[in-house]
């Protein structure tokens, strides 16, 4: 690429010099690629024995090669990787049962956690309660934005919350808001009386309309995962809606899941959304979803458009 860019004008480019501070990703960015590129050429030794090709199979001369970059790594004086060499037995782990006396192992979704993906609900995808009730099951936290929550949603969600909810050091937050009154009030009571379980609901649907839909499966290994798009908290949605929900797996983009993990924190944490009691308010939230559900006036709709987008004599 340097070659080619000095064959045409300078002032027809523009480069600039990596920054040290975050150099490292740059170019893993674009050693992975190398890489795997690289390994996807390694061809097994021909006309060996059976031992030496086991030895030397097409699988073990790719284990070969990344361990020898790791080994470059200790040669430049750079500690702690000696217990990131690879196996020779190249196994993935899968799952490790919570105890003993629990023989079952959960269901994995059905994409990686360490890749993330795009479920578009069509019959060739994945339905987002399918993948939701399986990374819940191995779930350690899980926090929902919402700003619809149905309780034709919550029903076919709710044998996977109850399971989770159960289980010991477990904690599930959920936000969610009052906006045109489509949430059911059953279904944010239902969720209120789960435990381990925090609720927060914005009332202010004039200065701020959240339309977010967010759900994140916190892991401690490390493999969290974030489902982001279009679907609320009902039925249609989490089946057979044509809704479009990204993927994001912490493993392959940690920079990502930050963002989103910092973003939930954020608005938990912002005054305009208010802990749920259900004692203490419910009433006040049946009022709220009652006042948005009734109907608007014209002026209500038409004149906050109009003072944006003026329309011509």
């Amino acid at each position: 690429m340097e070659n080619q860019l000095k064959a045409i004008p300078p002032n027809s480019f523009k480069c600039t010099p990596l920054d040290p501070a975050d150099s490292h990703n740059f170019l893993a960015q674009y050693l992975y690629r190398v890489l795997a590129q690289g390994l996807a050429e390694v061809k097994p030794e021909k006309k060996l024995s059976k031992d030496a090709e086991k030895r030397d199979s097409r699988l073990q001369k790719q284990i070969r090669i990344c361990n020898e970059i790791i080994n470059s790594l200790e040669r430049n004086n750079i500690e702690g990787f000696d217990e990131a060499k690879i196996s020779k037995e190249a196994k993935k782990l899968l799952s490790i049962m919570v105890s003993a006396s629990d023989m079952r192992f959960a269901e994995r979704p059905d994409t990686p956690l360490s890749i993330g993906a795009l479920l578009s609900g069509t019959n060739q995808d994945p339905t987002l309660i399918s993948q939701l009730t399986k990374e819940i099951a191995t779930a350690d936290r899980v926090d929902i934005l919402c700003s619809f929550i149905k309780w034709s949603g919550i029903r076919i969600l709710a044998p996977a919350l109850r399971m989770f909810t159960k289980r010991n050091d477990t904690r599930l937050r959920i936000i969610t808001t009052s906006y045109m009154g489509a949430t059911d009030l059953k279904a944010v009571n239902f969720l209120s009386d789960l435990p381990s379980t925090e609720i927060k609901v914005s009332y202010d649907t004039h200065r701020t309309r959240l339309h977010a839909k967010s759900y994140l499966i916190h892991r401690e290994t490390g493999f969290s995962s974030a489902y982001i798009g279009s679907a609320n908290i009902s039925q249609a949605a989490l089946t057979d809606g044509l809704e479009w929900n990204i993927k994001i797996s912490q493993y392959e983009q940690p920079y990502q899941w930050d963002k989103i993990s910092a973003t939930f924190e954020t608005y938990w944490n912002d005054k305009e959304f208010e802990t749920y009691d259900q004692q203490g308010d419910s009433k006040r939230l049946e009022k709220a979803l009652i006042e948005e559900a009734s109907p608007k006036t014209d002026n209500e709709y038409i004149i906050p458009y109009f003072h944006s987008h003026p329309i011509s004599p």
